[in-house]
């Protein structure tokens, strides 16, 4: 399943629009992460954590189930993508702060 996959077939109902939007959101992130927007993807992470939190305290009726694990697993998959980002930046950012520290050792070492 790819990231650009429709994956609701009735966006009429509540159910269909919460989803898509979580979907969009879920995109928006993935793209913000390719181009390093790391503030704007923790604002958005954010605001979906709310919207999933409020999305699963609502039940959902036997017909939408089929498009609700869908959607489930494109979010999966769009968020499976987005780590990779974050950890590449995750590790880029640790090798520079232990850089700085070692400088910053060696720094102290020479003043005292």
């Amino acid at each position: 399943m790819s990231s650009n996959d429709v994956v609701l077939e009735r966006p009429e109902t509540v159910c269909h629009q919460r989803l898509s939007q979580i979907v969009a959101m879920s995109r928006e992130m993935l793209k913000c992460a390719q181009m390093d927007d790391w503030q704007q993807l923790i604002l958005l992470e954010s605001e979906r954590g709310h919207l999933l939190t409020e999305f699963f305290h609502t039940a959902v009726n036997e017909e939408e189930s089929a498009d609700v694990a869908s959607s489930i697993k494109l979010i999966q998959a769009l968020d499976k993508k987005t780590m990779r980002y974050v950890k590449s930046e995750y590790e880029s950012v640790s090798d520079e702060l232990k850089k700085l520290n070692k400088g910053r050792r060696v720094s102290n070492a020479y003043l005292q």
